[in-house]
């Protein structure tokens, strides 16, 4: 890399940098609620109660989803494609054997 190209990037990086993260989507409830946790512990007050989420987070089964999309993703490149599977076939029976047919072409002929 060129020192030009690496000046462009640094450049670049601090264009999009902020230094300031202020707003309603940069809140850090985190100190927030440890503050007013010392605070009630100072003045010997119960301690505030942690809000419960809006809705619960949906628990993936990640082996499920990847099987499935491994799936897909198999079935959309292997069978989909009727003149690969033409080919496939011819390609068998050169060789003389059978070939194996897609979910869509069990038992039909092209």
């Amino acid at each position: 890399m060129s020192e030009a190209e690496i000046e462009g990037a640094l450049a670049l990086m601090d264009t999009m940098a902020t230094d300031s993260l202020e707003g309603p989507d940069f809140t850090d409830r985190y100190t927030e609620a440890l503050a007013q946790i010392i605070e009630a512990k100072r003045e010997a007050k119960p301690l505030p109660e942690a809000p419960e989420p809006a809705q619960p987070a949906a628990v993936l089964d990640l082996m499920t989803a990847l099987r499935e999309s491994v799936q897909k993703a198999q079935a959309s490149r292997t069978w989909g494609c009727r003149p690969c599977a033409g080919a496939r076939a011819a390609a068998a029976e050169e060789d003389g054997r059978e070939e194996a047919a897609g979910p869509e072409g069990r038992g039909q002929e092209d």
